[in-house]
């Protein structure tokens, strides 16, 4: 992978020690670094620190004049040369404006200065979109960036970390991209589980539209059409009204995957789905596909693949006093079990007033769904009541809302708690482990495999004892931090995750589908039949050539 560096800030001698700072991080990395300079003073200068130093193997260019070159023509000079397994990292906010308004072949990065983080909301949205990498010179700035935007701690990493150099180290891709020329449309309310992975999959040669849904039924069927006529492969995101809708009007000649969580099990879209126009069902474990299968009867085209998590992103030092601080991120609904995690802290209090809860995520009166469920109400009521009426408790608790930083956040926590009483994966103790924060997860279906059975306990006095033994031999916790991250590394981390999706993805067949001959009526007075004879009904109906 080669690195090319581009800097369009005023102060010269302030791109000459970043440049140099940068390309000596870079290639300890395993990268190679092309230095594209703004004017032949810059690039004397550069030229001056290479030979002068250790950076003898870095190319200096520049566009062959002394004055300063405009953003676009440095760009232009970059772009000639780089490729797709390329970077381009610039700084400056002019060439950081120019860079995101092209798209050129490479990967894009930056690096922040001063101007940039003082610039308005609309660059960094901008970068958001567009922008692969951010590149710090260190954890202050990155504190800085993430300050400025927090969405942008996704996508930061700091010189000379060992995750920029995992980075850099991924060559680039050799003959024909699996997926290219493939046109695929990506489909549902909630993509906060499958944004990580169009990236990967547009790197992978495919073109990727979203057809975001506003409900689990509500969207714009005219756009949802345009979307169906244009794309080969369509991907939905949670077996709800999405499905359903695409797997009424796919074409014969389209790929249709559904990507089935757990939730969707207790609403009736799953029963509406035409699984005979569905050539693969993803499920994220896989006691959520026994369960799927037996309830629902499907038993052709099923795959497990687990959520992805971008391990790096979480890669940051945890702060004084993390390991007084448990982490509850997600509460809703009533079965992700926020009592037993007050119970908990209440029972730290009493051994030692420095353990205190963090609870993170929507609240109650933001959830439509709790909202329209008394018993959900009923139970955040009790939970909240009893926080503010007891002593012990009351300085314990915080409620902090939706955080935008999760890798941010999980500096400060040294326990993530995963109380729930049942959970198709549960991504945030996976994403505490990442951040080396020790995972404290109740025993429930499924668990054991998802996670480490060293970190399952029976019950709360369990997760006491934990607790407390780990909280008295920092070294000891060290350690299990460091197994934790690496176990999360080695089966969720997202290019991994990523490479399995382009795998199903690329190896699908074209199944031209019949129309199902049933009617919507009869389809669903079938549907509210005792379980086997709804299985008995649709293993007959596929017998007879129809769903």
């Amino acid at each position: 992978m080669k690195v090319h560096l581009l800097d369009t800030t005023a102060d010269v001698e302030a791109s000459v020690a970043w440049a140099r700072d940068a390309s000596a991080a870079l290639r300890e990395a395993g990268a190679g670094v092309r230095i594209v300079a703004r004017s032949g003073r810059l690039r004397s200068l550069l030229t001056a620190a290479a030979a002068g130093g250790r950076d003898d193997d870095v190319e200096v260019t520049s566009d062959g004049g002394t004055s300063p070159a405009p953003a676009e023509r440095l760009l232009a000079v970059t772009a000639g040369v780089a490729t797709s397994g390329d970077a381009i990292l610039v700084r400056g906010l002019a060439g950081v404006r120019e860079l995101v308004a092209r798209t050129p072949a490479a990967q894009r990065w930056i690096a922040p200065d001063a101007e940039l983080l003082a610039d308005d909301d609309a660059t960094w949205e901008t970068i958001a979109e567009a922008t692969e990498l951010i590149v710090c010179r260190d954890e202050v700035e990155r504190a800085q960036v993430v300050a400025r935007w927090p969405a942008a701690s996704w996508r930061t990493q700091v010189l000379g970390s060992p995750a920029l150099a995992r980075r850099c180290q991924v060559a680039a891709p050799r003959g024909r991209p699996p997926l290219r020329g493939r046109k695929i449309a990506v489909t549902g309310h909630d993509l906060k589980f499958f944004d990580a992975l169009i990236p990967v999959l547009e790197r992978a040669g495919a073109q990727v539209r979203v057809d975001p849904w506003r409900s689990h039924v509500r969207h714009d069927e005219r756009r949802s059409k345009r979307h169906l006529d244009w794309a080969d492969t369509v991907v939905c995101e949670w077996a709800l009204g999405n499905a359903v809708w695409y797997s009424r009007h796919r074409r014969a000649n389209q790929r249709l995957v559904v990507r089935l969580h757990l939730q969707e099990l207790v609403t009736p879209f799953p029963d509406r789905i035409h699984q005979h126009a569905v050539d693969a069902t993803v499920f994220v474990s896989g006691f959520t596909r026994d369960r799927a299968a037996a309830q629902l009867g499907w038993s052709e085209r099923l795959h497990v693949l687990p959520n992805a998590i971008d391990v790096d992103a979480f890669d940051r030092p945890k702060l004084d006093g993390s390991q007084f601080v448990l982490g509850l991120l997600g509460f809703l609904p009533q079965r992700k079990r926020l009592d037993r995690a007050i119970d908990l802290v209440e029972r730290l209090r009493a051994v030692d007033d420095r353990f205190h809860l963090e609870v993170a995520g929507a609240m109650p009166w933001d959830s439509e769904w709790v909202s329209q469920r008394s018993d959900e109400q009923d139970y955040y009521h009790r939970q909240f009541d009893r926080v503010e009426r007891s002593p012990r408790l009351r300085h314990a608790v915080r409620f902090v809302g939706p955080v935008a930083d999760v890798p941010g956040w999980f500096r400060r926590v040294g326990w993530v708690l995963s109380p729930s009483d049942f959970e198709s994966f549960h991504l945030a103790p996976a994403e505490g482990m990442a951040a080396r924060s020790l995972p404290v997860l109740w025993e429930r279906e499924g668990v054991h495999e998802i996670f480490p059975s060293e970190h399952v306990v029976a019950d709360t006095d369990a997760a006491l004892a934990k607790i407390l033994a780990g909280a008295r031999d920092p070294v000891q916790r060290t350690l299990q931090g460091e197994s934790a991250r690496a176990f999360v590394a080695a089966r969720y981390d997202l290019p991994t995750v990523a490479a399995q999706w382009v795998d199903l993805l690329a190896t699908l067949p074209k199944r031209p589908t019949a129309v199902s001959a049933i009617p919507d009526g009869v389809r669903d007075l079938a549907n509210r039949l005792p379980a086997p004879a709804k299985v008995l009904a649709k293993q007959a109906a596929r017998k007879l050539g129809v769903a």
